[in-house]
């Protein structure tokens, strides 16, 4: 998660996060300060420059969280100019959510999902899998704020260079990190069971319209 002088970005897991916070932390002006996990914090600190600060935490906050990090500050999430999050195609992040936990299990075998994805197929998986609620990351007191924007893990170029072009981004490449090599995500969904998993636990996505469901077997 980032912090600048007038926007926010949220790092929501599985949609592009380390791509984009290298992004950010080039193309915003003034200061930036970072919270980042652990794996993330070699290739950011590739990218910092003077006036970026990166300090190892979850690396994931909410919105509330956010919310609390800019209170200390005296500032708002109202008050920023844009708070900028990434969302995906449920389908596509639950098979890069699986592959990603299986090809890493080495350095997580301690965690319970790494577990799971090591030991499961991809439906069983999807049935015992439990992520956060993606509305951590997308609403504050329950509500969407004015100012957060979306970015579209499905076109990203085309949103990035959008709201570079807005809010009057300096120039920086959009690097392309942390990818899972995986078919499409319909390889993997072979039953309405599965996909009706994968709906109940991204269901504000779909419901908001952000996302349509498909039709399986």
């Amino acid at each position: 998660m980032l912090i600048g002088e007038r926007f926010v970005f949220l790092h929501v897991p599985k949609a592009a996060g380390k791509s984009l916070s290298r992004y950010m932390i080039e193309a915003w002006p003034g200061a930036v300060h970072g919270y980042v996990s652990p794996g993330q914090l070699p290739e950011l600190k590739e990218a910092a420059r003077p006036g970026v600060t990166l300090e190892v935490t979850y690396g994931h906050e909410d919105m509330a969280q956010t919310q609390a990090l800019l209170c200390q500050s005296g500032r708002r999430i109202g008050d920023m100019a844009a708070v900028f999050a990434c969302v995906r195609n449920p389908y596509d992040s639950m098979v890069s959510t699986y592959f990603f936990m299986r090809r890493t299990f080495k350095n997580n075998s301690h965690r319970r999902f790494f577990k799971l994805a090591n030991k499961l197929d991809f439906e069983g998986f999807c049935t015992h899998y439990q992520p956060r609620n993606i509305t951590e990351w997308l609403t504050l007191d329950g509500k969407r704020p004015p100012n957060l924007r979306l970015i579209r893990f499905e076109c990203l170029d085309q949103d990035v260079s959008a709201i570079a072009a807005e809010y009057g981004f300096n120039p920086a490449a959009l690097p392309h990190l942390n990818r899972t090599d995986h078919g499409h995500y319909s390889d993997y969904i072979k039953s309405a069971a599965c996909e009706r998993e994968i709906y109940e636990k991204h269901r504000y996505l779909f419901d908001c319209g952000l996302y349509r469901r498909e039709a399986v077997g």
